[in-house]
C-alpha cells in the first residue's frame, strides 16, 4: 500500500503524504520552490474479495520562495492495487472544497464495543497526520456509529473523486465499494 500512498503524493506534486515544509524540484532536482502542508491522511481501503485502494486528502496552503508564489490546494485521491499483483491498477487526483472526514472522526468511540463477528467484508486503516498529532485507526465491516461515520465519510470522497474524474477504473471500483457498506441501500 506504500506504493499507492507515494503515487497519490507524486501525482498531488508532493514528497510525502505529510504535514510541513515540502520541497519541490524540477527534473534535474534543483531546487524550485515550497509549499507547506497543513494536514494529510490516508486511508486503505481493503474488501475481502476486491482490490485494495488508498484514498488520501491534503491541504497545502500558498507559498512564496524566492519572490515567486507557490498556489496552496485541497486535493484528494484514490489509488487502486491489485489484488492479484499488488501492481498500482488507477491512481487519480482531484481538487476538493471539503473534507469530510474531520467531522466523522470528531465523534470516535475508541472503547466502542461490538458482538459482531466477521469472517470477510472489508477493513479500513485510517492514518492522520498534522502538526499536533499522527494517529492510526483499524476497523472492519463497521457496525458503531463513529466508525460508520467514517467509512461513509471516505466512501463519499471517493464518490466525488469517480465524479470528478470520470476515470472508469475508479468509478467501478466505487460501485464495488458500495456494496460492502453497512446499509448499502442508503448510500445511494
Amino acid at each position: 500500500m506504500e506504493q499507492a500512498v507515494s503515487a497519490i503524493a507524486k501525482l498531488m506534486g508532493i514528497e510525502r503524504l505529510r504535514p510541513g515544509r515540502h520541497i519541490l524540484r524540477n527534473e534535474k532536482h534543483w531546487r524550485i520552490g515550497e509549499l507547506t502542508v497543513s494536514n494529510a491522511w490516508h486511508a486503505s481501503i481493503l474488501p475481502s474479495f476486491h482490490d485494495s485502494a488508498v484514498i488520501a486528502a491534503v491541504r497545502a496552503h500558498d507559498t512564496e520562495f524566492r519572490g515567486e508564489a507557490f498556489p496552496g490546494f485541497f486535493r484528494a485521491g484514490i489509488a487502486i492495487v491489485s489484488r492479484e499483483t499488488s501492481a498500482l491498477v488507477q491512481t487519480v487526483i482531484a481538487d476538493i472544497d471539503d473534507d469530510p472526514l474531520p467531522a466523522a472522526v470528531s465523534s470516535i468511540d475508541l472503547l466502542a464495543s461490538d458482538d459482531s463477528c466477521f469472517l470477510d467484508g472489508i477493513g479500513y486503516e485510517l492514518n492522520t497526520d498534522t502538526s499536533a498529532c499522527h494517529a492510526t485507526i483499524r476497523f472492519s465491516n463497521p457496525t458503531v456509529p463513529s466508525f460508520q461515520h467514517i467509512e461513509r465519510a471516505l466512501f463519499t470522497l471517493a464518490e466525488h473523486i469517480a465524479r470528478s474524474s470520470l476515470e472508469p477504473t475508479v468509478v467501478e471500483y466505487v460501485k464495488m465499494w458500495r456494496g460492502y457498506l453497512v446499509n448499502s441501500e442508503r448510500q445511494q
